[in-house]
Order: structure tokens, then sequence, then C-alpha cells
């Protein structure tokens, strides 16, 4: 188990005894979270309680409480969005994903246009080709490491071409998403901020000075409603777009290919079918959500039975709503027939995350590539597979042999 350096033994006077359960988000590595969360829901807990990991915190399960506590604007605040308390920046940073209602409608109505369905719809033949030419050396060598071979290059690649900026930079960026998402340690994650914002100033001025055709540039010139944005504000949205296309399609491509590997059923009828792709995607997305949230109370409260405090923190997986068994029956099986209901993959309400288009299509467009390729792959049998700690729930490595087990 990961030891968590922000363990706090207090329990504030407010939390009854009864609903302590120390259950830490974060820890990854020795357990499947996603079992983890199922398991702890069929326990017959709370549907909330205190965890004294992180620094201590509510955490909430279930569709319905996460639902609510997403939804709820007026309640809940998303301007000190992480624990442990020392994980946040002096000032809120990651804009609009760090304000609240109604800075928060005006600030991502400049990033919303940027991921709209018809520019999107232009990428496709772009996130073909670089599929295809991801796969060629895979299919020479019959194997693959899929996320340094395939699932970190593709939707890099392309999101280095939204913002315009060099392939040579994806490993560079990788590292510093990686630092920034570090859970364990906030001197790791401050400075990979600082980085962040350092790689992104000269380019911010340049897009400034040079205008191009891509999101960066949008940024800087179009403003809101025709008011330039601070420069505060620039570099922050833009470290915003820069995040949100560097590690979450990673992982939720790699649960796909993780998944068809380990279906031979799934991934034939797939091949035979390639119409269920969509909802395929749709269904592994729930199984395998990638994010984990928080959220602070803005005051005193009863919340769902229990007298909450202002400022106390409350965190969910995204898990915890997927794999609730009163929304989503028989919750960990994979069943591409499942009748569609609304997950909390992308988030919900105001949070819904604008890249999702993007990210649907990336998948899309990866399993059709993929299995009209590679019909057959599989799991190496001598594979090592641990789950990374982090805000997002991913793999360290999926070792695949190509064909028949």
């Amino acid at each position: 188990m990961m030891s968590d350096p922000h363990y706090n033994s207090v329990i504030p006077e407010h939390v009854p005894a009864n609903l302590v359960h120390d259950y830490n988000v974060y820890d990854y590595q020795d357990q499947d979270p996603f079992l983890a969360a199922h398991a702890l829901m069929k326990k017959g807990l709370p549907d909330i309680f205190w965890s004294r990991h992180n620094g201590g915190h509510w955490i909430v399960t279930g569709a319905e409480g996460i639902l609510q506590t997403d939804r709820d604007n007026d309640h809940f605040s998303t301007k000190r969005m992480f624990v442990p308390e020392q994980l946040n920046p002096e000032t809120p940073f990651f804009l609009p994903n760090q304000t609240d209602l109604p800075e928060h409608t005006v600030e991502k109505s400049v990033i919303v246009p940027l991921f709209a369905p018809n520019r999107i719809q232009l990428l496709a033949k772009d996130i073909r080709e670089i599929a295809n030419e991801l796969i060629d050396p895979i299919l020479e060598r019959g194997e693959c490491e899929f996320i340094s071979d395939f699932s970190s290059k593709l939707p890099v690649i392309i999101f280095l071409s939204l913002v315009d900026l060099p392939r040579d930079d994806r490993e560079k960026l990788i590292s510093i998403a990686h630092r920034v998402l570090d859970p364990k340690n906030e001197q790791v994650r401050m400075a990979g901020l600082a980085d962040l914002v350092g790689y992104l100033t000269p380019i911010i001025d340049d897009r400034a000075a040079n205008p191009r055709d891509d999101v960066i540039s949008k940024i800087v010139h179009d403003g809101i409603h025709d008011k330039q944005l601070t420069r505060d504000t620039i570099v922050k949205l833009s470290c915003t777009v820069l995040m949100g296309g560097l590690d979450t399609v990673t992982a939720s491509l790699t649960y796909l290919a993780r998944h068809l590997a380990m279906s031979p059923k799934d991934r034939q009828r797939l091949v035979d079918e390639p119409g269920m792709i969509p909802r395929a995607i749709e269904e592994v997305l729930r199984r395998y959500p990638v994010s984990n949230l928080a959220r602070q109370f803005t005051r005193d409260m009863d919340y769902r039975g229990v007298n909450v405090r202002k400022d106390d923190r409350i965190v969910w997986s995204a898990a915890m709503s997927n794999l609730d068994e009163r929304k989503f029956p028989d919750a960990l099986h994979v069943d591409f027939d499942r009748k569609r209901q609304q997950s909390a993959s992308f988030g919900q309400g105001i949070h819904f995350c604008p890249g999702a288009t993007l990210a649907r299509t990336e998948l899309r467009i990866f399993a059709e590539v993929w299995l009209s390729r590679v019909p057959d792959f599989h799991i190496k049998p001598d594979a090592q597979i641990r789950y990374r700690d982090g805000h997002t729930i991913t793999l360290d490595c999926l070792p695949l042999a190509i064909g028949k087990e």
C-alpha cells in the first residue's frame, strides 16, 4: 500500500466516529482501483464517510450522490479542488476548472468552441493517418508496449497539432503532466506547474506577436466577448487546455486496448460489426473511468443526512458512480448492449469535459484502424502490470503480442 505522508489522525469534532473509514483514493499500486471502488460500495457503507487520508476529507459514493455533488454549484466549490490542501496552488490555476459560477461559464466559453464537433471532424483524417503510422512498426515487430508505442503518442500528437507545437516536445510534456498530477509530493507537483508555465510562456508571447491558426492563438487573441484576456488568464487557460490533452485519453485508449486484448469475443464482435464501436467505447469508458475529483463545501449544511462544515473537502472517484449497481446492474461486466445511461466519465453539468468529442473520436478511430489491421492480439503472459498513482487512474504499461494467445 502507498504510504500517505498526509494521513491526518485527528478527526474533526463534527465527524461522527461511525462515519470514519480510511480509504485512500490515490492508492492504486497494490490493488485494482475499479474493483476496490466497487467492493467499497458493496460493503454497505454510508453514501458519505470520512477518510483520514490526504489531509482528511469526506468521500461520497454512488451515482446519485456524485451526480448531486457534481451538479450543485451553489453548495460545492471547485476553487480548492485537490486533496491534500498542499496540492492546491496559492490561487486557482486550472481555469475554468477551478472557478465557480458565474466566472466558470465566462471562461469556459473561450474553450468550448475550440473543440466543437465540426472542428474535431476536420481532424479525423489526421487521426487515422497517425494511427496507421504508429501501427506499422508494431506489426513489423509483432509486439508492442501499448502505452509507449501507441496510447501516449496518438492523442498527444493530435493535441500538439491543435496547439501547433512540435511533436518532439511530447516526452517533455508527458513528464510535466505526470508531475503535475502526482498526489504524493507537493514539491514535485508545484515544480511541474512551474515547468508547465515556463514551457508555455514563450509560446504565448510568440502567438501574441505572430498569431497562427491554432488553439493557443485563439485564446490569446479572441478574448471573451471581444474583451482581451489578462495575461494571467491566458496562461492559465492555455495550461488547462494543454494538460487536458496529455493524460486522460492516453489512459482511456489503454483500457480499451486491454479489454479487447482480454476479451476475444468482444474483439471479434467489433471486427464483424464495426458499427458497434461507438457503443463499445461508451461501455468501456463507463467501466474504466479515469478521474478522481474533489470539491469544497461552501457553507455548513446537512448533506445526505450528515452535518458538514464550510471548507470541508469531499472527494469521489468516477468509478464510484459508474460501478454503482443501483444504476448499472452487473456493473463490472462490460456489455456492449447495455442500456445507455449517462456515466460520470466526462463529468456532469457545467463541469462536462469540453474535450469529450475529441476523446471519443480518437477512441473510435483507434478501434476502427487497429481492429482492421490487428484483429487478434493478447497481453503477454509474463506481463507485470501495475496501476500508476495519481489523479488519473491509469496503468504503468501494457505489453501486447500480435496473434492469438
